[in-house]
């Protein structure tokens, strides 16, 4: 428990994110696409998609996985896919927030002046006005919901909106995340919200100093592939963070343009104290139990199990958006009808990451590996340095239980071993022996849908109720966009600034 200005902030457990490693896809041997593995049950969730410019027509071709699995598996109905982002380490401390000097009430002038609204986007506005909402889940896609409700003008007047999280604000994987972005990687059924999200990053950027206080960057992308048993290569490295010979082939994912990075939990955090200056903005740190429907079967009070001392606490509500990272599965089966928890099936897949610092200073190329070591063996981890010195890399998945709280997520001791080999096979900087320092790693969860895409909008057959989850790998790019979008749907009736017709539950 630590205290600071906004009062007695409970974050006292920053373990818990997680990830999924992307595997390469190959076609007649080449590097091709990138999927992501579930190892449970093991089967693939293909990520979103590369551009149709700059991928092959035969989506009905079949694709060999180049992981130590060796799945195949047929793809009709999605074209090859980029890479996705893998979650980071983080150390578990304390922390307060700090206040950031910024004008109190800081309101947008407009949010169409951040984001223009979708092209099928059409005048509404909701059944009812909400008056007392309540946000159940504090990663990004909880924060940023509260926050555009918070700062919007179709907000009623008098309106009380109260953000509940369990362990603390970005305690799980919106706080351990890597916290790569990229605009055009996205099939169909999400393009429209990751490029409107990815650009509202860079505009949060722009105004509040995102650079200072949670390092946004652009940044170059690339797929490099280093093979420990190969001659070495004679080209010059792409980075010069990597010596030369390491890399035996590499290609350009992204620019400056299309891809970028954040410290999620610096941008979680950030926009939840913003959201906390606003007039009648609470931040509850307790467990979800119960909730309540009055005879018209909207919601009415929202039971919560307090976080300090176990205590109930009984919140009056009209609108409850649920937002709860890889538990939403589990929190829509505790507070919805069973008839309608079954469209918001959403679980966890662990994977590990390690936060290193180099001596040598890293340039800003986010680096999705295909690695070989010396021994042979092979993996697809992912290198996303930052600009504070540090550098997050990710991988090393197994098959583990979601557990009940982002507090009692336990690592495996010997999947970090792994990835600290992998570092030091990928560039000689990243080892002991090249003056590295190992400040933490740390075992996450991704929040993966059962159907294989986001669940975001408002619960068929109840008024009141919205979801927005299963983001899987692309949280962070999705994380402000979903939170916009559900705002809007809440207080305008539909989305405005993106297309999210096939993500409804």
């Amino acid at each position: 428990m630590a205290t600071g200005p906004l009062g007695h902030w409970a974050v006292d457990s920053m373990t818990g994110a997680s990830a999924l490693r992307p595997l390469y896809l190959e076609r007649l041997g080449r590097p091709y696409a990138l999927g992501c593995c579930l190892a449970r049950p093991w089967v693939n969730l293909v990520c979103p998609t590369l551009p149709s410019s700059v991928v092959s027509p035969l989506w009905s071709q079949v694709y060999t996985v180049r992981h130590s699995h060796n799945l195949i598996r047929r793809l009709p109905d999605h074209r090859p896919a980029a890479p996705g982002p893998l979650l980071a380490a983080a150390s578990t401390f304390f922390l307060t927030l700090p206040l950031i000097g910024l004008p109190h009430r800081s309101k947008l002038v407009s949010l169409s002046t951040i984001m223009p609204a979708a092209a099928n986007a059409t005048s509404a506005s909701p059944a009812r006005a909400p008056k007392n909402i309540a946000v159940v889940g504090g990663g990004i896609v909880g924060v940023c919901t509260a926050y555009f409700l918070a700062i919007s003008p179709h907000r009623p007047a008098g309106s009380k909106i109260t953000l509940v999280e369990g362990t603390g604000v970005a305690s799980a994987a919106s706080g351990n995340a890597g916290g790569f972005l990229a605009r055009d990687w996205h099939g169909p059924a999400t393009a429209s919200l990751s490029a409107m999200s990815f650009d509202l990053h860079r505009k949060l950027a722009e105004q509040f100093g995102g650079s200072k206080h949670w390092q946004y960057r652009s940044v170059d992308t690339l797929s490099v592939t280093i093979d420990g048993q190969a001659e070495p290569a004679t080209s010059r490295s792409p980075v010069p963070w990597i010596p030369k010979g390491n890399i035996q082939k590499h290609s350009q994912l992204g620019t400056h343009s299309t891809t970028a990075q954040c410290h999620p939990r610096l941008l979680t955090r950030f926009l939840a104290e913003r959201f906390l200056r606003e007039e009648g903005c609470a931040l509850v740190l307790g467990t979800a139990k119960a909730l309540a429907l009055d005879s018209d079967g909207v919601p009415h009070t929202l039971m919560v199990n307090l976080k300090e001392d176990g205590s109930e606490r009984i919140i009056d509500v009209d609108t409850v958006i649920l937002t709860a990272g890889p538990w939403l599965g589990r929190l829509a089966e505790a507070l919805l009808p069973s008839s309608a928890a079954r469209g918001v099936a959403v679980d966890g897949q662990m994977a590990h990451t390690l936060l290193l610092r180099t001596k040598e200073p890293t340039t800003p190329h986010c680096l999705f590996v295909d690695l070989t070591l010396n021994d042979g063996a092979v993996s697809e981890p992912e290198v996303y340095p930052r600009p504070d010195g540090t550098v997050v890399i990710c991988g090393a998945s197994c098959a583990v239980d979601l557990p009940e709280t982002a507090g009692d997520i336990i690592g495996d001791p010997a999947s970090v071993d792994k990835l600290r080999t992998q570092a030091a096979g990928i560039s000689p900087v990243f080892s002991e022996e090249g003056g590295a320092a190992f400040e933490s790693s740390t075992a996450c969860f991704l929040p993966i849908p059962d159907r294989g895409r986001p669940v975001i909008g408002k619960v068929p057959g109840m008024e009141g109720v919205y979801v927005g989850g299963g983001l899987s790998c692309w949280g962070i790019t999705q994380g402000p966009g979903t939170g916009l979008v559900l705002a809007e749907m809440v207080l305008e009736g539909e989305a405005k600034t993106a297309d999210v017709s096939k993500l409804s539950p």
